[in-house]
């Protein structure tokens, strides 16, 4: 029996890095990119769990007239640096009030609406700016941003690139094009971008730590550590480069060095959730399923509202066979954003496997509607459909497999032999071979290989 390519990660499963963003400010007198909690996302791999947020600030530089609105505007940074982004807005709004056409307060009211979540409204005041100035660096990027916020990634990369094409020397500009490079896999892009930006800022913190990242993602791990320990070094009280550098060293496979970086940054630092994440994640790597489980529910009693933590205690809980508990876990993950495609998608790994039929279906059904630019939930609904004895499923499950395929980009090649299994369950026997024999092409682990030959051969015999 030929065996499908399902999409089962293991708790804290390995996906690319993310590269999101939410936008805040201070008064910095630099531009720095600095850490926000609220926007962790984990993402497992074999070490463990990165967070890994980049954010933004944007600080423009001015010199005030004795005037009302200069006053205001004065006033509104202050308050954007002290997080009153109510009292910025108000400032911003009355500026605006008197001169609709004044592009500082419009780009205040865009920063404002991008660090609420009000992406839409961000992107009209960036057009509105643009609507003066075409070519008004900040509000290039800005509107660019919105569109990213909105999962419009393919405008929001053409928006970066005119914008980087207008002005090839502009910080924020430069550090966006790379950062949306990496986002979207193009890593030796984004490392391009990333250097200049580099050279432009070369101490900035952020910038050199999403360097060491994509130089992870590019193979080159002796490097990223050599990026991480300067930033260690650079600002001890931040938590990115610790974080960073312990991955390296767990791909390296230098665990005990990784558990003494993160020793020291518990030392350093304290008990944050975010080291015991990655202390979990560890205990995971090393085989201490039922510590990296404890340790996972020290994070979710500490941080009841972060949505990874809770969908990271749901995978540990079904790894140690509490099956209760990963779906009691999962439920109050989708409780906490219903929006989200993930809780769903792994309530129907849950639900699969312990074959609750109907509700692996809903629940996968309703990851696919949420996120259709993610391959897996496709993919499982497929497996799902085309494992019944219900023949009037299988064009479904068929459909579900090129979606699949579309939505990876054609660079998974797990749906492209479940398709074939799709089409053999039909008869389409041509089409079947067809994608056994490119599949047979390309550079298979032994057991696919082994698959896919088997699949061939019951097709011609």
């Amino acid at each position: 029996m030929l065996a499908p390519s399902r999409v089962v990660p293991p708790p804290c499963f390995r996906k690319r890095l993310s590269f999101d963003s939410i936008l805040i400010v201070n008064t910095q007198p630099q531009p720095r990119l600095a850490m926000n909690r609220r926007t962790y996302k984990a993402v497992g791999g074999t070490g463990g769990v990165w967070y890994i947020g980049v954010v933004y600030l944007v600080l423009i530089q001015r010199s005030y007239a004795m005037s009302e609105a200069a006053r205001l505007l004065r006033k509104a940074e202050e308050d954007m640096g002290r997080g009153r982004l109510d009292l910025a807005a108000e400032r911003y709004e009355k500026v605006l009030r008197a001169n609709r056409a004044d592009v500082e307060a419009l780009l205040g009211m865009a920063r404002v609406s991008l660090a609420t979540d009000s992406y839409r409204e961000a992107r009209k005041f960036a057009q509105e700016v643009l609507s003066h100035d075409p070519k008004q660096p900040d509000a290039m990027v800005f509107g660019a941003l919105a569109l990213e916020a909105q999962d419009q990634i393919e405008e929001a990369l053409r928006e970066i690139a005119a914008a980087v094409e207008a002005h090839p020397e502009h910080f924020l500009t430069v550090f966006h094009a790379g950062r949306l490079s990496a986002a979207i896999g193009e890593f030796e892009q984004a490392m391009g971008f990333l250097n200049k930006a580099a050279e432009m800022q070369g101490g900035n913190y952020d910038v050199q730590n999403l360097r060491g990242l994509v130089m992870m993602e590019l193979g080159f791990i002796g490097e990223a550590m050599d990026v991480f320990r300067d930033q260690m070094k650079l600002e001890p009280r931040r938590v990115e480069a610790y974080i960073s550098m312990i991955d390296a060293l767990t791909l390296a496979d230098e665990v005990e060095l990784a558990e003494r970086v993160l020793e020291q940054a518990r030392k350093n630092l304290g008990n944050d959730p975010i080291f015991m994440q990655k202390l979990a994640g560890i205990s995971l790597y090393k085989g201490d399923e039922e510590g990296a489980l404890k340790q996972a529910k020290w994070v979710v009693e500490h941080s009841p509202n972060s949505l990874q933590a809770w969908l990271n205690y749901g995978m540990l809980s079904l790894l140690n066979e509490d099956i209760e508990g990963a779906e009691q876990a999962l439920l109050q993950a989708r409780d906490l954003d219903p929006e989200n495609w993930e809780p769903h998608f792994q309530l129907g790994m849950l639900y699969d496997g312990a074959g609750v039929e109907d509700k692996a279906i809903e629940s996968y059904s309703r990851s696919a509607e949420l996120a259709p630019e993610h391959y897996e939930p496709h993919n499982n609904l497929g497996l799902l459909l085309l494992a019944g004895d219900d023949e009037s499923q299988y064009p479904k499950a068929e459909q579900l497999f090129l979606q699949s395929i579309e939505a990876s980009g054609a660079s998974i090649l797990g749906p492209f032999f479940n398709l074939a299994l799709a089409y053999a369950k039909q008869g389409k026997n041509a089409e079947a071979l067809e994608i056994c024999t490119q599949l047979l092409k390309e550079d298979l682990p032994d057991e696919t290989r082994e698959q896919v030959e088997d699949l061939r051969a019951e097709l011609t015999s």
